[in-house]
């Protein structure tokens, strides 16, 4: 390979990197637009709910919310009770006010369980201890993330397809 043959085979790969950034940052900024339109709406539907006192479904919020992951299913399991058991290894002061167990898409694995909290720094607090669910037997092999709304979800979803269309070098 001559210096002229990688040069060009360099600038052809340069210029991939170049579109995959641009794509990048152009993705970001929708990110960003999406998350200011959502918390304003999030924010006109907590003043509307507290003003009407209705109950929305707490599951249905991502700011209060994650997901679990390898949580171990029990044949007659209060889920409520088992989410409330895993917090407190990590939390004496967050309360769990829903958990729900999702249908699981692969045999034998269990379904992802979903838990709300009271309120989103409890959420916070419980994600940053994560790791200290390595020192209890029961819950080595569990994942916590935190939840995405579903906006949240094509975005990323819609990125790694790009990226991937993108990657044939």
């Amino acid at each position: 390979m001559t210096k002229s043959d990688f040069d060009l085979e360099l600038g052809r790969h340069q210029n991939q990197i170049d579109s995959l950034s641009r794509s990048i940052d152009t993705l970001i900024k929708r990110i960003q637009k999406v998350e200011t339109l959502e918390r304003s709406d999030w924010k006109q539907e907590s003043a509307v709910r507290t003003n009407t006192k209705s109950t929305s479904n707490p599951l249905n919020d991502p700011e209060r919310t994650i997901i679990v992951s390898n949580l171990k299913q029990n044949q007659d399991e209060d889920i409520l009770e088992t989410a409330t058991d895993l917090v407190r290894c990590l939390s004496d002061s967050a309360s769990v006010v829903a958990a729900l167990r999702l249908k699981s898409r692969l045999n034998g694995k269990p379904g992802l369980v979903k838990i709300s909290f009271q309120s989103t720094e409890e959420k916070i607090e419980v994600l940053r201890r994560k790791r200290d669910l390595r020192e209890v037997d029961v819950y080595k092999s569990v994942f916590l993330r935190s939840s995405k709304s579903h906006a949240e979800r094509l975005i990323e979803l819609n990125a790694k397809n790009h990226l991937k269309s993108n990657s044939q070098w």
